[in-house]
């Protein structure tokens, strides 16, 4: 496969070639557990993505939108299987690339390649933690299914529930204690702030989302009515009618 895509790898007649190949070479990877290779391959189409150019007649133009979208969906089936193999550091920078092709991108990505985007996004962030961005994620996932013509009451509940037990797992101290750590000189507040802004633009977010922000949306009351009712019992308790006091 490494042979193979070396041999297509900027010519533009054979891109559709060059993209199936890369396919098979990810379910090839899938069907053999083979993370290492995965990783290697990741690193390869990388290269071979930043050695584009215009200089000759046959070369690949990411500025056709055609090509440019080809590489989009390839980007995207990399990006699921990352997520499959459960490799997160290469799902991470699947996602950094599949956002940076998108921003390249004049078309409107369809809504089932950005419901795809936000649902590995937020698996990203559960998996490192992350509950703030993890919710920021479902909450754009939430907004995309609600208008689908074609999701069922079970998926919305399905959603609905993941997403309010992801809010209620937001630590309540995260906040304070990354503007006193800050404050105390035991981290780099400009660290925290590229990192945030960082993040907030993979989600497509003007704004650094916060526990406040997620749990006061517009979105958060819909959820409410789909999500299952123990769980909406939960969030009661914990965010409306608990009183230590």
């Amino acid at each position: 496969y490494r042979t193979v895509l070396e041999l297509l790898r900027g010519n533009n007649k054979l891109e559709s070639s060059y993209c199936q190949v890369t396919l098979q070479a990810f379910q090839f990877c899938v069907r053999y557990e083979r993370k290492s290779e995965f990783k290697r391959l990741c690193e390869i189409l990388k290269t071979h993505l930043l050695s584009f150019t215009k200089e000759y007649d046959d070369s690949v133009n990411l500025s056709n939108p055609d090509t440019l979208q080809r590489f989009l969906d390839t980007r995207f089936q990399q990006l699921n299987t990352a997520v499959e193999l459960e490799l997160w550091k290469e799902s991470f920078k699947s996602i950094e690339e599949v956002h940076s092709l998108m921003k390249q991108s004049k078309r409107t990505p369809k809504p089932i390649a950005m419901i795809n985007y936000y649902n590995n996004l937020a698996k990203i962030f559960q998996v490192s933690n992350n509950y703030v961005y993890a919710t920021a994620a479902r909450q754009k996932l939430f907004q995309l299914l609600i208008q689908s013509p074609v999701i069922t009451d079970a998926e919305l509940k399905e959603n609905a529930s993941i997403h309010l037990v992801t809010s209620l797992s937001i630590p309540l101290l995260e906040y304070f204690d990354h503007s006193f750590s800050a404050q105390s000189d035991l981290v780099d507040a400009e660290f925290f702030k590229r990192k945030n802004n960082k993040l907030s633009s993979l989600l497509n977010l003007n704004e650094i989302p916060t526990r406040e922000s997620l749990l006061g949306s517009s979105t958060l009351k819909e959820v409410l009515k789909y999500a299952d009712s123990e769980i909406v019992q939960l969030y009661t308790l914990l965010e409306k009618s608990f009183n230590p006091l």
